[in-house]
């Protein structure tokens, strides 16, 4: 008996092993093929460098919440830092020590924000290039001509790395694929529509949102990068915003308290969205209501 139970011990030991292995080789295969070594095309802009094109700079990076994960100051912090499942930085984006900023040159900010590649060819995790690849040429180069100028920050973060929770992830092919992959590269992109309290100018301006509400606008549940569901809610007068004014939509994106005292989630970030302009926030309400009324979404697919 004792033996035969010894048999079946080396059995199961060498069958979790074999697993592991497996496990270890199909997400080396998998990592290295969607998140290292990856090539975009990148299309040459201009990228100016008066006064009033850095504060227009400034203003898109704050609307559209870069510090929401690289910090106040960009200067870094970490989409996940769970040693189990991945340390995955959002990097530095200043000149000073461990950051990007000293060493980009213009056409890898624009890979980088554009097309969801880093400049040492890495597929960019968390980064929602998917929805920035539709910044228009003025905008995208008025970005990077604030980035170029923001004070330099010492902070030195770790490389990447996975751990064997998002190994498992991504053997299953549950893993998030790296932005480039969501984006469909070389497609030109509609002129900006002439800013204005106008449906299309509230379009454009509302591709950010697309990143978590959907490309309808009809919400639906996500898991971040460290697993938690979260629910986007249906922005459409279908959803959310049924029997809400212009004044209750302005003013929930400003304070974070909807017109029914609920207060807006953490994962939402009102903060910066919130710092767009009256005229833009008007905007994007003109557009959310000529949107069609559609049921809350359920588990997003186009991720």
């Amino acid at each position: 008996m004792g033996k035969r139970i010894k048999r079946i011990g080396i059995g199961a030991f060498a069958l979790v092993l074999l697993a592991l292995i497996l496990v270890f080789i199909a997400s080396t295969v998998r990592w290295t093929r969607d998140y290292e070594n990856l090539d975009a095309p990148v299309d040459a802009i201009a990228i100016p460098d008066s006064e009033a094109a850095v504060s227009r700079g400034e203003h898109i990076a704050t609307t559209h919440y870069c510090a929401y994960c690289h910090g106040d100051n960009l200067a870094g912090s970490f989409l996940v830092d769970e040693a189990a499942l991945a340390i995955i930085p959002a990097p530095n984006l200043t000149a000073g020590a461990g950051g990007v900023g000293a060493a980009n040159e213009d056409e890898d900010w624009i890979r980088a924000i554009r097309h969801g590649v880093g400049h040492d060819d890495r597929g960019l995790i968390g980064m929602p290039s998917r929805v920035w690849h539709q910044l228009s040429d003025e905008d995208l180069g008025a970005l990077i001509a604030y980035l170029k100028t923001i004070p330099p920050v010492d902070n030195e973060l770790p490389e990447r790395r996975i751990g064997p929770l998002f190994r498992l992830m991504l053997a299953l092919g549950q893993a998030p694929p790296p932005e480039s992959s969501l984006i469909a590269h070389g497609t030109s992109r509609p002129p900006t529509p002439e800013p204005g309290v106008t449906t299309e100018y509230g379009e454009y301006l509302a591709r950010s949102c697309t990143a978590c509400h959907g490309p309808d606008m009809a919400g639906g549940t996500t898991r971040t990068l460290d697993g938690e569901l979260v629910t986007a809610l249906n922005l459409t007068p279908g959803g959310e915003l049924a029997g809400w004014t212009e004044a209750d939509f302005i003013t929930a994106l400003r304070t974070g308290i909807t017109p029914g005292g609920r207060r807006l989630s953490d994962e939402m970030p009102w903060t910066y969205v919130g710092q767009m302009t009256d005229d833009e926030l008007k905007a994007v309400w003109l557009y959310l209501q000529s949107l069609p009324a559609r049921e809350q979404g359920l588990e997003r697919t186009d991720l």
